[in-house]
């Protein structure tokens, strides 16, 4: 029996090995490799004999930490520790995600105005729907078109007429001529309503025609131009950064 090649390999343990390693311990209690692969076999065995054998060898064996490691051993195994590899981000997704922190950011500013003025969106909508329907000599509608398609052409209109004097024709009802605001008669309400379609427009990605409303906000309202000025240089940024993407 070969105990060097039995230590590097319990695993052939058995009940032969059993039988032989007990006869050497028998004749050599002292010596501590088989008195070791004795107790071994023993446990892997799961003989009744094994407590018995174990308090023995304690007498035979100086250092017990043999003993120890070789009963409990398993259960003390450190597992090595798994480490889970983050891609780290391009380029293109670190600049797509700050440019859509930028616009969440500039969405959630709030514009300078009193708390008492509210924004009334759908009334502005109506009026302009009926100004330029009047213009047009069309009935106006009974039943409401598809709101993006609607909204998109009221934009479209407004951002694109001249300033010049709105006639109505003769059977239109409400006022007969409509002149461009001046400066300092520019009502809040407007305001807010050209700002929130600057918005729809930037939320479409269109920030040229962003751009045109809130140029065309500032010319109209003095008053307000830092505020309008920094929403202008951030849509220059966004119209710059869209060119270099595409």
């Amino acid at each position: 029996m070969d105990i060097a090649h039995l230590i590097h390999h319990p695993e052939q343990l058995n009940e032969e090995t059993l039988y032989e390693l007990r006869k050497l311990v028998a004749v050599s209690p002292c010596f501590q490799a088989a008195r070791l692969l004795f107790l071994k076999n023993l446990f892997l065995l799961h003989d009744s004999s094994f407590d018995q054998e174990l308090r023995r060898a304690a007498l035979y064996l100086p250092n017990r930490r043999l003993l120890f490691n070789m009963v409990h051993a398993g259960d003390y195994e450190i597992q090595p520790a798994t480490h889970t590899i983050t891609p780290r981000p391009t380029a293109t997704t670190v600049e797509a995600d700050r440019t859509s922190s930028l616009i969440d950011s500039f969405l959630n500013q709030t514009p300078a105005q009193s708390p008492q003025h509210r924004v009334r969106v759908d009334p502005s909508a109506d009026y302009m729907t009926y100004l330029l329907q009047a213009r047009e000599g069309t009935p106006t509608p009974t039943a409401p078109t598809v709101g993006h398609s609607r909204t998109t052409a009221l934009i479209d209109t407004f951002i694109g007429q001249k300033q010049e004097r709105i006639v109505l024709d003769n059977n239109a009802q409400g006022p007969e001529s409509l002149l461009p605001p001046d400066a300092d008669s520019v009502q809040p309400e407007e305001s807010c309503f050209t700002e929130t379609l600057a918005r729809i427009y930037i939320k479409q990605g269109r920030y040229e025609r962003a751009l045109e409303i809130i140029t065309k906000l500032n010319l109209n309202n003095p008053k307000k131009s830092i505020y309008f000025a920094d929403q202008i240089r951030f849509l220059h940024k966004l119209i710059v950064n869209n060119k270099h993407k595409s």
